[in-house]
């Protein structure tokens, strides 16, 4: 893939890879994909004639498999991976980053993963922000005997379901999460479900947990 943009000292707005170079163009396509073509692309893959074509369309884009948007100064934001993208039953497509980002922001939340593929709703494994949540256990005076036991009481989960609730407020119906279950172990590249660069491995994630997947959308149902 080639470099299409970059922020410089003078216009770096943190959250975005700045602006496209002179020459190259860069727009949003299908399913908020980027796509650019210009002087900086390649041929093609070496003797691969049908990788070429995935990747390079009849019109010289090229797809970059990253989905994105132009923020309003006309930096280039970066929201996930088309391999990433959520469809569910209904053919909604979910840009499952953008939510779990949401969810961090809450300060409640260390790391979250939400799933829903071929699936009516979504739902979220939770890795709470442990510190903050005992913290709330303190002050609002929530009895446990230990860090896992005190995920599974009733006050904390539905702080959590508030806190998510709120979180995602302004998400279209479908974006919004409908069950959750909260761990008490982490994401890490020690457990492999964490890349180098810290990225999530997500189908290593939903191998791991399925069967706490499926777990959550009976708890659903049966609440429906």
């Amino acid at each position: 893939s080639p470099v299409i943009s970059a922020t410089t000292q003078q216009d770096n707005k943190i959250g975005t890879v700045g602006k496209p170079f002179p020459d190259v163009e860069v727009k949003i396509g299908d399913n908020s994909e980027i796509l650019s073509r210009g002087p900086n692309l390649m041929l093609g893959y070496y003797n691969k004639p049908e990788e070429t074509a995935r990747a390079i369309d009849q019109d010289g884009w090229f797809h970059t498999g990253d989905q994105g948007k132009f923020d309003e100064r006309g930096n280039l934001v970066i929201t996930g991976r088309i391999k990433e993208l959520i469809v569910t039953s209904y053919g909604k497509k979910i840009p499952p980053v953008p939510i779990e980002e949401k969810l961090v922001k809450t300060g409640y939340i260390d790391q979250a993963i939400i799933y829903g593929d071929n699936r009516s709703y979504i739902v979220a494994l939770i890795v709470p922000n442990q510190k903050a949540i005992e913290y709330y256990a303190k002050t609002n005076n929530i009895n446990y005997t230990d860090y896992p036991n005190l995920l599974t009481q009733n006050a904390i989960t539905d702080f959590i379901k508030a806190t998510i609730n709120e979180a995602c407020k302004n998400l279209a119906p479908y974006e919004k999460i409908k069950e959750f279950t909260l761990l008490s172990e982490g994401f890490t590249i020690d457990n492999g479900l964490l890349t180098p660069t810290l990225k999530l491995r997500r189908n290593r994630v939903f191998e791991k947990y399925q069967s706490l997947i499926e777990e959550i959308y009976a708890r659903a149902k049966k609440e429906n």
